[in-house]
């Protein structure tokens, strides 16, 4: 109640002090909601419990106190382990993320989704069958993305029964689909060392070097030239991603982009604009922001992109597709870009309707293979 009643009168307290740091880790700064109160006896419950959570705010070190417990329990597992030699384990107890001890990282557990009696999947399959038939001179190209719960190196894959990959989603797809009227391409990544050079190892998303080595598998299948893949360090604090947050196991990465020069490249989205060299949301951030969201504030969700290739495309990709947006401007004269592959996104629109807009000639989808087998349902107009 004092360090509410300090902060309220406009004194600045020290980060450590307060619950500023948990703001990006589970059971971080919560908001209260009085909008469920139905009569006296609710307001009452609301109030109370709108109150625990208003002071849950300030308790002093509470990051301290959450990464402390799940390092505690994460030793305890790890004490255990050594009967078994495992080569991950729960971050914490009944934790759905795992740690990987030799590389320290942060993964997830396997996909157990066969591909075969996937019905979203089919589903997808179903839709760009028709949009091939219907749009002809349009090329196609499918791109499953391998995260870690669809990654062949994941370790965790040894310790269960059936599990499925990109590739195994990529080979289902190809193989249902009708000639070559589709490109279906997938992540090709051997060990865990070549992975986490692409992958960072505290999130699910790709690197600079994931994303350019993407890039290339996709212009070397329409016939384009390909990217250098040479990557630099960015200039900031460590990384720790989603992974990191949420299973409250800070392991970190070192940033990089792609070391090429892409001054010939601007991006765009509403009346925000600005060079394929510029990164400027990430910095103008704080380096809180910076430690916690590097990839969301680096590769900014624009929507179009002018490039310096030849032809147009349209991108229908999750948040992977932000990091190849520059990339893909190497390929094309001009990219429109949509997230409705990602995981809860949805649009009116459909692929004829884009198509009409950006004029594109090629379309690229590009995302996490369960993304693929949720699209159709989320969007069920599109391929319309």
């Amino acid at each position: 109640m004092v360090l509410f009643a300090v902060e309220r009168i406009g004194v600045e307290l020290p980060g450590w002090l307060t619950s500023e740091d948990a703001t990006y880790l589970s059971g971080g700064v919560q908001k209260t909601d009085f909008s469920n109160v139905t009569g006296l006896r609710s307001l009452l419950k609301s109030v109370h419990q709108n109150a625990e959570k208003e002071i849950g705010n300030y308790i002093p070190m509470k990051a301290t106190a959450l990464l402390a417990n799940a390092a505690w329990q994460r030793g305890a597992i790890a004490l255990s382990n050594g009967l078994w030699g495992w080569e991950c384990y729960p971050t914490s107890f009944g934790a759905d993320h795992l740690y990987i001890p030799a590389q320290k990282a942060v993964c997830k557990w396997p996909r157990t989704v066969d591909p075969t009696s996937d019905a979203g999947l089919a589903s997808f399959i179903e839709g760009i069958d028709g949009a091939t038939r219907t749009h002809e001179g349009v090329r196609f190209v499918s791109y499953f993305v391998a995260r870690s719960e669809a990654a062949a190196p994941n370790p965790a894959r040894a310790y269960l029964g059936a599990t499925y990959t990109a590739t195994d989603s990529a080979a289902f797809v190809a193989d249902a689909l009708d000639g070559d009227a589709v490109e279906v391409l997938h992540s090709e990544i051997d060990g865990l060392d070549a992975y986490y050079e692409q992958f960072f190892r505290s999130d699910h998303h790709w690197r600079a070097l994931g994303a350019a080595n993407a890039y290339n598998q996709i212009a070397d299948a329409l016939g384009k030239g390909p990217l250098p893949t040479a990557v630099a360090p960015v200039e900031g604090p460590l990384y720790s991603g989603a992974y990191a947050r949420n299973s409250l196991c800070l392991v970190t990465d070192e940033p990089t982009e792609l070391a090429y020069d892409f001054a010939g490249v601007e991006l765009s989205k509403g009346d925000t604009a600005e060079g394929g060299n510029e990164h400027a949301l990430y910095v103008s951030a704080d380096k809180q922001n910076k430690h916690w969201r590097f990839y969301d504030l680096f590769y900014n969700s624009f929507a179009t992109v002018k490039g310096t290739g030849e032809g147009r495309a349209l991108l229908v990709c999750d948040s992977f597709g932000f990091a190849l947006l520059r990339p893909l401007a190497t390929g094309f004269a001009e990219v429109a870009c949509v997230n409705s592959l990602q995981a809860t996104a949805e649009t009116d629109q459909s692929l004829g309707e884009l198509l009409r807009e950006s004029g594109a000639d090629t379309v690229l989808f590009v995302g996490d293979p369960g993304n693929f087998s949720t699209f159709c349902e989320r969007n069920p107009q599109f391929f319309e």
